[in-house]
């Protein structure tokens, strides 16, 4: 499993890579951000109405913007979900 999203701004770039391993998060704002994250590590997930994925990791939170007419923006997320669901233990 190996998917992308990517996202470009007028002074911001994002992506986020979807592994086996887990995730990658990049933002090259002000102070250029990469963050490599476990599925277990992820506590939740968020799509807003206006089609940014979050995550939450402990205290920190993490957004990408997304194309939900984008079928491997959709793959993608349908992808984390699934392998972050995968990871939890089940009750």
């Amino acid at each position: 499993m190996n998917f992308t999203i990517k996202a470009h701004g007028f002074f911001v770039a994002h992506s986020l890579k979807i592994s086996e391993q887990g995730v990658v998060f990049e933002n090259s704002a002000v102070s250029r951000i990469k963050r490599r994250v476990a599925f277990n590590q992820i506590d939740g997930m968020l799509m807003s109405e206006k089609n940014v994925l979050s995550f939450q990791v402990g205290s920190e939170l993490f957004s990408i913007p997304t194309i939900s007419e984008n079928p491997q923006h959709a793959e993608a997320i349908d992808a984390m979900v699934k392998a972050v669901q995968a990871s939890k233990p089940s009750a």
